[in-house]
Order: C-alpha cells, then structure tokens, then sequence
C-alpha cells in the first residue's frame, strides 16, 4: 500500500511538474528554434552502426520487419468482404499468432547475443527453432 501511495505521489509531482514548465514556457515557433540534432552527425552515427552490426543481429530485424509488413499487408488487403469468410479469417489469425511467435522468438535471440567485444564463443544465432517459427510463418 505504501509503494502504490508513493507511486501516485511521484506521478502526481510529475504531472505538476510538466504542468507548471508548460505554464511557464514562452510560445516560440518551430521555424525559430535552434535544431535539435545535427544531421550529419547523426547520418554518420547511423552508418557507424550499420558497419558494426553482427550479420546474425541484422538477420533478426530485417526478418522481423519482413514478417511483421506480411502480416499487416495481407490484413489490410482483407478487410471489407475477404474478411468475413471464415476460412480467410481463420488462416489470417493463424498468421497473425505465427508472426507474433517468430518475431518474439526474433527478438529473444536478439537479446542473446554477446556484444562483438567480449570473448565468449558465439553459438548459432539465430536459434533452429527462431528459424522454424519464421518458416511455418
């Protein structure tokens, strides 16, 4: 009870917060305000990490971008009557649960993987069974 009230407390003290600076701010256009990043900076920073990236970490986001656009695209392209057929509706949420499956799989294998500068023996990333999930998706 005493963490759920200090809880509300810090929330309460948030808000207030977040209340009073945007009370307090002085309006200031968009096109006046000095840019939040630089861009060549951060186009650099981006391809750092790309040069960087392990190929099995890649792997696991492109495929779950790949599974993910699958399954949104083919709900999209159903709705309206194709949905209403049983038989579509069914074999669609059996993808559904499937890409679900694959991606969390994805992304576990993802978690598991030891940094490039650390010693340790990488073992076979992704798992076979991440690879199983994104097949029968």
């Amino acid at each position: 009870l005493q963490d759920a009230s200090e809880a509300i407390y810090v929330l309460n003290m948030t808000r207030e917060f977040w209340s009073d600076t945007w009370d307090e701010a002085t309006p200031c256009p968009a096109s006046e305000q000095p840019p939040l990043f630089d861009p060549s900076i951060l186009v650099e920073k981006v391809l750092h990490d790309l040069e960087t990236m392990l190929p099995p970490v890649l792997y696991c986001q492109v495929m779950s971008v790949n599974l993910a656009v699958s399954d949104f695209v083919l709900h999209i392209a159903a709705e309206g009557e194709a949905e209403k057929i049983p038989s579509v509706n069914k074999a669609l949420s059996r993808l559904h649960d499937r890409v679900e499956e694959a991606v969390s799989l994805l992304g576990k294998s993802i978690m598991n993987i030891p940094p490039p500068t650390t010693r340790k023996r990488r073992p076979n990333f992704p798992t076979v069974e991440t690879i199983r999930a994104c097949e029968a998706a």
